[in-house]
């Protein structure tokens, strides 16, 4: 691997890496969900053994990114409940706050609709530290559904730990039994990735190497045309390039050139400029104009922002399951 330039250090150091589990029974949501990332976090608690982790995948994020759970409204209707949680953000460029939705409205992605309540005098921005919100909504008699959770508006980084769910006053007139609370409700559970289905890259001691097999893949997207196409369009590699928040996904960085060795290329970078606090996606580019798709089977692969048909690697750090 070339020398870095001061530049591509910088590069590298303001990386953020993924972790090795994803919350069961949570779910991203909001209205540039694809621009987000969710995973679970044993590095960055308040309470117990993991929080859950919401990070943008860039900055240029403008709409909202959300970490939910939905679960019937049966037992709780003519019910008050409270929801509390302690969250915390990093670089958070417009605002983050928890919240609940009842109803499940068509517009439920939308923060401005009655169906949804945010804690709005109490928004984080910026960095903070942790710190608890509570928010009660009194549920109609005739709701349906109820969302809970957090909701993060533009780029940045939150966790969201220590999630407590209540229901008080007259008992629900459908309730004949102790209430479903949401299941995992305090994010202690995760679903572990496959390490046998972790593809694009492995870890040699102190390095993380960069692999690109063209026999292992199936299709491509080009880049000027847009659409998927099978890998065997190309008749002669001749670079292969590794794209991601390392180089602002440019797919000529020279920097970022896998070598070849017989029919592999590959790349090895210092796993010590890696931390910790986010997904980091990537990509391999052929010829400067050819995006490689994710093999089918790979655990370690997320939607690529707000394409619904192509998607991104991400890199699972090391030690965090």
């Amino acid at each position: 691997m070339k020398q870095l330039s001061s530049a591509g250090i910088g590069l590298l150091l303001a990386l953020q890496l993924g972790a090795q589990q994803v919350p069961a029974n949570w779910k991203k949501g909001g209205t540039w969900s694809g621009s987000f990332s969710l995973f679970s976090d044993k590095f960055e608690v308040a309470e117990g053994k993991q929080s859950l982790r919401l990070s943008s995948k860039g900055n240029e994020i403008y709409g909202s990114g959300t970490i939910e759970q939905e679960f019937d409204a049966k037992d709780f209707r003519g019910k008050t409940i409270r929801f509390t949680a302690k969250i915390k953000g990093k670089n958070i460029r417009n605002w983050a706050s928890i919240f609940v939705s009842i109803d499940n409205q068509p517009n439920a992605n939308d923060w401005s609709t009655e169906g949804n309540t945010y804690k709005e005098d109490e928004k984080i921005i910026g960095n903070s530290n942790w710190s608890e919100l509570s928010l009660e909504r009194k549920v109609p008699a005739d709701a349906k559904k109820i969302k809970i959770g957090l909701v993060q508006v533009g780029s940045g980084t939150c966790w969201m730990d220590d999630m407590k769910l209540e229901a008080f006053d007259s008992p629900a007139p459908s309730s004949n039994g102790p209430l479903a609370l949401p299941s995992n409700l305090n994010a202690e559970e995760s679903i572990h990735l496959d390490s046998t289905k972790i593809f694009g890259y492995r870890l040699e001691g102190q390095e993380v190497v960069f692999r690109f097999n063209p026999m292992d893949y199936q299709e491509i997207t080009s880049m000027w045309q847009g659409g998927t196409e099978g890998i065997g369009k190309i008749k002669k590699i001749k670079t292969v390039v590794l794209a991601s928040q390392l180089n602002d996904w440019n797919p000529k960085d020279k920097r970022y050139t896998l070598l070849k060795k017989d029919k592999v290329w590959e790349i090895r970078i210092p796993l010590q400029y890696f931390s910790i606090d986010q997904c980091t996606e990537f990509k391999f580019v052929i010829n400067g104009r050819y995006w490689v798709e994710p093999m089918k089977q790979a655990a370690n692969q997320t939607k690529a922002g707000d394409w619904e048909y192509l998607n991104n690697y991400f890199f699972v750090y090391p030690g965090n399951n």
